[in-house]
């Protein structure tokens, strides 16, 4: 078997050497070829991006998103049940549910005065406890409690935010004649302030 090698039938070992050289030529040159088409590529879609990025700027309509971030809007939760009145005795919840306290505010008003009702909500109480008239209403933020205060609807009834659903009538240990006590309670034991369910609260935008 003069004449062969051992990398293949009748191939000598120059003619094998040569060949792989002209391989690695080929592959050399196609790497070339596609990695400039890549380069190719990549710069066409960064100049897409670019394009739509200052397409978005100059509209009108967008605002970037680190203004976004520091602009606010305001809402109020829920609306006063006596229009224009003032609060003359403010929530001072208690430390624990047994301790005294004043687990509500007291609004300046007087016999008569319709109340709305701050959120849309159901009638879930009329009545009386301990001798003065009270009314429920069982909404999103938790159960509202008016005394002293009278109503012709029966539980149950639903009512929508703004709505009359009330007078205030009779009258309450808090201040006689002269005010409505509103309360406003979440599950069995905890209240929460109304006024600050009033205030308007400050809403930030930020980035995903």
């Amino acid at each position: 078997m003069a004449g062969r090698s051992l990398w293949g039938p009748g191939m000598r070992h120059h003619e094998y050497v040569k060949y792989c050289q002209r391989m690695m030529r080929r592959m050399q040159e196609r790497w070339r070829k596609q990695w400039a088409d890549m380069q190719g590529r990549l710069y066409i879609t960064c100049c897409i991006g670019m394009l739509a990025l200052l397409s978005m700027m100059a509209s009108s309509s967008w605002v970037p998103l680190a203004s976004a971030t520091q602009q606010s809007t305001c809402q109020a939760t829920l609306l006063a049940p006596v229009a224009n009145a003032r609060i003359i005795a403010a929530f001072d919840g208690p430390a624990q549910p047994w301790l005294a306290g004043h687990r509500g505010v007291d609004m300046e008003a007087k016999t008569g005065d319709q109340l709305r009702a701050p959120l849309d909500a159901v009638v879930s109480f009329v009545g009386s406890v301990a001798g003065k008239s009270v009314v429920s209403l069982r909404g999103e933020v938790g159960t509202l409690t008016f005394e002293p205060a009278a109503t012709q609807l029966s539980v149950g009834a639903s009512v929508q935010q703004g709505e009359v659903f009330a007078h205030v009538e009779g009258h309450s240990d808090h201040c006689d004649d002269h005010c409505v006590h509103w309360g406003v309670k979440v599950g069995n034991r905890q209240y929460r302030d109304p006024e600050a369910l009033l205030t308007a609260q400050r809403i930030v935008l930020k980035p995903w």
